[in-house]
């Protein structure tokens, strides 16, 4: 029988709209992780299709399959004298009580995510065993590159007391009309109650320690809701709370030695943490797209790291300093709010064991449209100037260098060669590792040289969606 336990003062919020093909496999595994947050809150920007029946659905029924879980729903008449923000609609709330439990649970266990017996409504439903695969892939491909320790021997003792039952999750469904996601964010922070935010999208899969890893480097301690008799670790946190992240083996010893209080937890204080997203790459052109713009962890550089608003958490006071998520931007909007939380002397954190599965773009159009609005977003909000720059005097160049090739000297042509090895390099270096799991060694490699000759193109294709947005952004703005 699974164990629930809820972190203190912590809330997830997420926007949603249109999700009809993904929200099924966000909320199940979410619902499968050990630590949940004390709060939910959904906006929707006012969805066109059945979302918002399978939202309701999943919680009403589908959750209560749940014997750990008893689910009610708030009565619509108490919602309707509930205050709430002008153009803010409340759909429903539910609580969520858990069952009273006794189970040994690992306080650092192996990724473990199962999305199987997905709702019919989707279009997860004919891959599901293939994302299954994706994900146990990237397990043992963590596990045996050491690129992150994972323990799975640490199993401490929750014995959890009966009034653990009256401990309850609040799920509450907001609906903002034509909301952008940036204004949808807000409008779910603003009704939060809890200081800590995690904040992810529908069209991801969790991880199930996802939760307890995005938020311990927010606080000194993180309480997690398990027993009144407490031992008072007051100067034990106070001693630790130095922005210095205390090691699992250290928190494990300092929890032995207080055996009546096993939510000594301590971390380091941050106020902003990101966390590690991995690509679920079904098709060959997803696989590709992958290739071209999932970096791999040691790729990425802790100190110069900026979140993606899927994978984030942060206190609600630095939100507040910054003025929130900027609402005059449709996209782009989570990395200017990376920018003012960085510009206000805020450190974001890299936590790479807070781990998110993200389905990749399943088509050339929807590629170029992402691509496109992420550098409108950019664009608009004054980010990334170098880069985009770097990106045209690059096209220029490539122009010019054909021209002098054509009216002087074909020679000239050789100057690809560098420039081509300098472009793809990264790409190719990912190329391996995307495909090595395909069980047919000679279809794999086939896959492979073939990858080798359609990255290139899809860069390129990437490169101009990425410089055509620029410019439309850079005129709107």
């Amino acid at each position: 029988m699974k164990q629930y336990n809820l972190i203190k003062n912590t809330s997830f919020i997420s926007t949603i709209f249109n999700e009809e093909k993904s929200i099924s496999p966000f909320l199940r595994s979410f619902f499968e992780q050990d630590y949940l947050p004390e709060e939910i809150i959904i906006v929707d920007g006012g969805s066109k299709d059945k979302t918002l029946n399978i939202l309701k659905d999943f919680f009403l029924n589908k959750l209560s399959e749940n014997k750990n879980l008893i689910v009610f729903k708030e009565d619509s008449e108490k919602i309707k004298l509930l205050n709430i923000e002008s153009g803010v609609t409340i759909i429903d709330i539910f609580y969520v009580k858990f069952n009273k439990q006794k189970e040994n649970t690992d306080i650092n266990s192996d990724i473990d995510i199962n999305i199987n017996n997905i709702d019919s409504n989707n279009n997860y439903d004919d891959s599901s065993n293939d994302i299954n695969n994706v994900i146990n892939n990237f397990k043992d491909d963590f596990r045996n590159n050491n690129q992150i320790k994972i323990k799975n021997d640490n199993k401490i003792n929750k014995n959890v007391n009966e009034n653990d039952s009256e401990v309850k999750l609040t799920i509450k469904i907001l609906q903002k009309t034509n909301a952008k996601i940036s204004e949808g964010r807000n409008t779910a922070i603003k009704n939060a109650k809890n200081e800590i935010i995690c904040v992810s999208d529908a069209g991801c899969v969790f991880d199930k320690n996802w939760t307890y890893e995005i938020t311990k480097y927010l606080i000194s301690n993180v309480n997690i809701y398990k027993d009144e008799n407490k031992l008072d670790n007051k100067e034990t946190a106070k001693k630790n709370n130095n922005n210095i992240s205390i090691s699992l083996d250290n928190r494990l010893n300092l929890i032995k030695k207080n055996k009546n209080h096993d939510d000594l937890m301590l971390f380091g204080n941050y106020d902003v943490v990101g966390g590690f997203s991995k690509p679920i790459a079904l098709t060959y052109l997803e696989k590709i797209l992958s290739i071209c713009i999932m970096p791999k962890l040691k790729e990425i550089n802790p100190q110069k790291f900026m979140p993606s608003s899927r994978n984030i958490s942060f206190k609600k006071i630095a939100w507040e300093k910054v003025g929130g998520y900027p609402e005059n931007l449709d996209y782009g909007e989570d990395m200017r709010f990376n920018f003012n939380l960085k510009q206000n002397g805020y450190v974001i954190k890299f936590n790479p064991d807070a781990i998110i599965f993200w389905r990749m773009r399943e088509d050339i159009v929807q590629i170029f449209k992402q691509f496109f609005r992420y550098s409108k977003g950019d664009a608009k909000g004054k980010m990334y100037f170098y880069r985009h720059l770097i990106r045209f005097l690059s096209f220029a160049i490539f122009i010019v260098i054909f021209l002098i090739s054509i009216f002087f000297n074909l020679w000239f042509l050789l100057i690809y060669i560098p420039l081509f090895c300098y472009y793809v390099y990264k790409p190719y270096s990912r190329i391996n590792n995307e495909f090595k799991h395909h069980k047919n060694k000679i279809t794999r490699f086939f896959l492979k040289i073939s990858a080798l000759f359609t990255t290139p193109f899809m860069l390129i294709y990437i490169d101009i969606a990425k410089m055509a947005g620029y410019i439309y952004g850079f005129i709107e703005r």
